[in-house]
């Protein structure tokens, strides 16, 4: 049946009513990275004022930049320059400053997006600092031309926006550096252009509490997303910047931040506020100097409140709540309640899959947020979903779920909801709980063996709704199940154990079914497996990089897989790795654009509530703290990176009324979404999987 009619996907953004221009230009991002032939001098202008701490600071240097386009931290051009007045102002204006022009659409070097840097000036008079420099993100360059701002340059909108931003950022060799993107991931510059206004008012220069977002996804119906970010710590780490800008700039307490931050030290506050991004621990040499850096911003503290001891790391939280709800007939739904599952798609909108019932439709369904909050779709409320156990994205962005139900009474559906709002559903065996969607748009089904033993299924790209799904293998004992394809689209099944193929004990296996261009596509049993002898057992999370590696996480202990194969599977080296004492419960991952794997754990040791998200490199190092990046969490689950490097992590006990998703900002590598794009069209082409777009 089609929900076209009741449930509209708003494109637009609906921001401009409850969000100054800070967010209005962020919102205007979103909607295309092409805009009108603006290649002339502004009419409008910008103006503003720099700030070190809660003083002016004269005669610095303000230059307002595109963004590269040719590469990740490509080029800047600088569209012009200007020096600030004895009280901190510029502006960059035909009739009183520095006149400048939007970059050509056409532009093979310069993107759309803008930014102003400051460097250099007096924060004191008579005392000259050129280790001063701050920044500030603004957005699309016509619609800031036409906003015609006023804004405020200072220690809290450099946090912003160097976070936000820090994926996209080369440090040059002589002091500060370039923000660049390749020609592939304008959408992921512009949604971390947009994230900046949530961290950050550009207007006041201080940090955001929270704000809102309101969306229309159905009629009469207008859900409020609360969007709240880590106050105190972007307050904190202003103030340690704020400590170097506000002195001399040699000694102390720049020369403790810029050796600290990184084992090439900082020429600049801007790059210092790079390496705190990108280094969160602050570790040099095997050692963290985050007590030394934490402790330079503590005598003096401009910008409040701020945390009140040393944080385990630098990484920025922000959360996405909403306690809305809409009654339809006798059930109301709430737009987020038990968000357990994730997926981005193209355009980095972040889809959560709502599993608050598992005996009944009622309270479950699809929500969809844009890239800085914006509610956008709920589909299925209270209607069509039972137990629901898995969302995927496929190539075109069509969203599908995995219809589970519970252990004592599985589903057998498969539901796509499609770019249009129309439902289409697919019959299953019984209890599809994982599935994976390859290059083609081919979609494949896990059934686990709670109900007799399990399967493998598949549906065709392109078919019909109320087609029955393909069984590919029967008789598979699985639990702890999850499943990948590479781009060799050979299928990769982790949570295998006792039964027809063997095993002592546990879910030792890992399934593999070869792909072949000739029909059958896939043999019915398995074409290899492997044991504990070779990885951890019981597996479950499961991702796969750029080179056909697939990495596995042990469920219940701190250990770490690889494995690869064709006719044969073969450990990697040193697998399998012990990766962190307090990583006891992995339950998701995910590989971002550098071939780093990010991990949900439910049972981490940190703060009330439990759990934590953990970032291993490729080497099997864990590169988080002991207790993982700690932040808002609620026995975090689902886990998705988008094209801007943000991670985003379901939380499987955030129940009504107060549902929430969280996102680490910037902290990952872009990746190519949804994660189907990554795969070839074709099995053996090109792999995207780990790599940045």
């Amino acid at each position: 049946m089609s929900h076209s009619s009741l449930y509209v996907r708003q494109v637009a953004l609906l921001c401009a009513a409850v969000i100054p221009f800070a967010l209005l230009s962020g919102c205007a991002n979103m909607v295309s990275s092409a805009v009108a032939d603006n290649s002339v001098i502004s009419t409008a202008g910008i103006s503003g004022i720099v700030h070190g701490g809660r003083q002016p600071i004269s005669g610095a240097t303000v230059k307002l930049w595109a963004a590269g386009n040719a590469g990740y931290g490509s080029t800047a051009t600088s569209l012009a320059s200007t020096t600030t007045d004895s009280n901190g102002n510029f502006s960059f204006h035909p009739s009183g400053g520095a006149s400048y022009s939007c970059p050509s659409v056409s532009s093979s070097t310069e993107s759309q997006y803008i930014y102003i840097t400051s460097s250099g000036g007096q924060p004191t008079t008579g005392v000259t600092n050129s280790a001063a420099a701050l920044m500030l993100a603004l957005g699309n360059c016509s619609t800031v031309l036409a906003a015609n701002p006023s804004v405020v340059v200072n220690e809290v909108t450099t946090v912003a926006s160097m976070f936000a931003l820090q994926q996209f950022f080369s440090p040059s060799v002589g002091g500060l550096g370039n923000f660049g993107t390749s020609a592939t991931n304008i959408t992921g510059l512009a949604n971390a252009f947009a994230t900046v206004n949530n961290l950050v008012n550009i207007n006041s220069g201080t940090a955001n509490l929270s704000t809102t977002a309101t969306g229309t996804v159905a009629v009469g119906y207008s859900p409020v997303v609360t969007i709240t970010s880590e106050q105190s710590k972007i307050n904190t780490i202003a103030n340690i910047l704020a400590a170097c800008v506000n002195s001399s700039g040699s000694g102390a307490p720049c020369s403790t931040l810029f050796s600290g931050v990184n084992s090439t030290a900082a020429l600049d506050t801007l790059q210092a506020a790079y390496y705190l991004a990108v280094n969160p621990t602050s570790t040099v040499s095997s050692t963290s100097n985050i007590t030394a850096i934490y402790n330079t911003g503590v005598a003096n503290s401009p910008f409040q409140p701020s945390l009140g001891a040393v944080p385990t790391d630098w990484t920025i939280g922000v959360t996405y709540g909403s306690s809305s709800s809409n009654t339809v007939g006798s059930n109301t739904t709430y737009f987020l309640n038990d968000p357990t599952y994730l997926a981005v798609d193209g355009s980095g909108n972040v889809w959560a899959l709502n599993d608050a019932a598992s005996t009944s439709a009622t309270a479950n369904s699809l929500t969809e947020l844009n890239p800085v909050g914006v509610p956008v779709t709920q589909a299925f409320p209270a209607s069509g979903l039972i137990g629901p156990n898995w969302i995927a994205i496929d190539p075109s962005g069509n969203a599908w779920v995995a219809n589970y139900g519970s252990s004592s009474a599985l589903q057998t559906s498969v539901v796509e909801y499609t770019t249009g709002g129309v439902t289409n559903t697919f019959t299953t065996n019984k209890g599809p709980q994982r599935m994976a969607i390859d290059g083609k748009g081919d979609v494949f089904v896990i059934e686990p063996s709670y109900k007799g033993l399990g399967d493998l299924e598949e549906i065709p790209a392109g078919s019909a709704s109320g087609t029955t799904a393909t069984t590919l293998a029967s008789g598979l004992t699985t639990d702890f199940t999850n499943l990948a394809i590479d781009s060799n689209y050979s299928i990769w099944v982790t949570g295998g154990g006792t039964g027809a193929l063997g095993g002592t004990s546990g879910y030792p296996y890992v399934y593999q079914f070869l792909y072949s261009s000739t029909s059958p596509n896939y043999p019915s049993t398995p074409s290899a497996t492997t044991n504990a002898g070779s990885i951890a057992e019981p597996e479950q999370a499961i991702s796969i990089d750029s080179a056909n590696n697939v990495w596995i996480q042990n469920y219940g202990a701190e250990r770490l897989s690889y494995i690869s194969g064709t006719s044969s599977i073969t450990a990697g080296a040193n697998s399998p790795y012990t990766v962190q004492a307090n990583l006891t419960k992995p339950e998701f991952q995910v590989t971002d654009g550098a071939g780093n794997l990010w991990v949900t754990d439910a049972a981490a040791t940190t703060a009330t509530p439990a759990g934590s998200v953990f970032e291993i490199s490729n080497a099997g190092a864990s590169i988080a703290p002991t207790v993982g990046f700690a932040h808002t969490y609620n026995e975090p689950y689902g886990i998705a990176v988008d094209p801007s490097g943000n991670v985003w992590v379901a939380a499987y006990n955030a129940v009504e009324p107060s549902g929430f998703i969280t996102e680490i900002v910037g902290q990952a590598a872009p990746v190519v979404t949804p994660l189907a794009a990554g795969l070839p069209t074709t099995a053996g082409g090109t792999n995207r999987l780990g790599t940045r777009p």
